[in-house]
């Protein structure tokens, strides 16, 4: 089982159907990386994989290695032309903490952040903090971000909150959060 509390897993997204466990544990091996393990998201309700999974390596070394060697490179094998879309699947904070994102679109622009962490959190009761993006004026970019303290939580929020309604006039679009190329940590707040 790929544990996501460790530097050593990476991300990786924008998957097809046919992009199975063999399928990615031979892509990485072609460019010299072991994937020991991969963990798939599935929708709960249908147990249809998400399109993205968790890599995990052998240190945080390898897979630091694989993040910057990789990402953005054409996949061997593929049908068109498919990228490698890799980030960290978590990373610590200074104090230690690690913290499990989402990146939140498609958010009304008359959403608070308060309205953003009141919503999510009727169902995600460890949801430490929500962020609704502003510009320079204080207006809604129309994007933000939810922390949480439980992964599982996460892992659920990515699966059965893309395309929710309720929050606004738009169905949302949920996805994992992307780390900032100058930080350990996947935003700041």
């Amino acid at each position: 089982m790929c544990d996501l509390d460790a530097a050593n897993k990476l991300w990786m997204g924008d998957l097809e159907s046919y992009m199975d466990d063999a399928f990615l544990t031979s892509v990485f091996a072609q460019f010299g990386f072991h994937a020991q393990s991969i963990r798939w998201i599935k929708n709960y309700q249908t147990g249809v994989a998400a399109r993205y999974c968790f890599v995990e390596f052998a240190d945080d070394v390898s897979a630091r290695q694989a993040l910057e060697t990789l990402n953005n490179q054409t996949i061997p094998g593929t049908s068109g032309v498919k990228r490698f879309k890799l980030n960290w699947a978590n990373r610590k904070t200074d104090s230690g903490q690690v913290d499990y994102n989402v990146f939140v679109a498609d958010i009304s622009r008359d959403v608070t952040s308060q309205q953003l962490l009141e919503y999510f959190q009727q169902n995600y009761k460890s949801i430490r903090y929500a962020k609704v993006v502003e510009d320079e004026e204080g207006a809604s970019k129309g994007y933000g971000f939810i922390r949480f303290m439980d992964e599982q939580e996460r892992d659920l929020c990515l699966v059965e909150m893309d395309g929710a309604m309720g929050l606004g006039r738009k169905p949302l679009t949920i996805k994992p959060a992307l780390a900032p190329r100058t930080s350990h940590t996947l935003f700041h707040m």
